[in-house]
């Protein structure tokens, strides 16, 4: 198949795309107020991810952990939507609310409510969070922020939308580098 026109690029392979994201961490200066010491690793694919082919998975955490982005980049996106289906956030355990999230690739959802862990003295403690995911090509973006951003919030929703932007923004651009190379 020939290339339509001068300039005509095609998307980076899904093995160079979890390397370049792998290398090109997110600077603590692009993350959205109240959020800080952002680390880019390598994620643990799960069995269901290995189900659906995963190339691999690059993850960000933020604020030592209390939030997370993460990029699961699959072969197709057949295989990103066949994830998408076996691991929105609306299916997660804890979630009490959900609707689509306006503004990103679709399928796209935004998600709340609170998990539950047991402390020291055997008390339960609801934690908080919100959640986004969508799918972008061949890629599966999820946002979990349990970071408290506003007193009394496990993390706001406008907080988890301001993170997802970065992440798809972030995408873009690592796509745009390696299809420009």
């Amino acid at each position: 198949m020939a290339a339509s026109g001068a300039g005509a690029s095609t998307a980076p392979s899904p093995q160079a795309l979890v390397q370049k994201l792998l290398a090109s961490p997110i600077a603590n200066s692009q993350l959205p107020l109240g959020f800080n010491s952002a680390t880019t690793t390598a994620g643990a694919p799960g069995p269901v991810e290995r189900g659906h082919r995963v190339v691999g998975e690059v993850e960000v955490s933020i604020n030592y952990g209390q939030t997370t982005l993460l990029f699961a980049v699959f072969p197709s996106s057949q295989d990103a939507l066949g994830e998408w289906k076996d691991a929105n956030p609306g299916l997660q355990p804890g979630v009490k609310n959900q609707k689509p999230a306006s503004g990103f690739p679709t399928p796209a959802i935004s998600a709340n409510g609170s998990t539950s862990q047991t402390d020291a003295l055997n008390d339960s403690i609801a934690t908080p969070f919100t959640a986004l995911g969508f799918v972008d090509g061949n890629v599966v973006v999820m946002i979990s922020n349990g970071s408290s951003t506003a007193p009394g919030d496990g993390g706001s929703m406008a907080h988890t939308i301001a993170l997802g932007r970065l992440a798809l923004t972030h995408l873009q651009t690592i796509e745009s580098k390696l299809g420009a190379s």
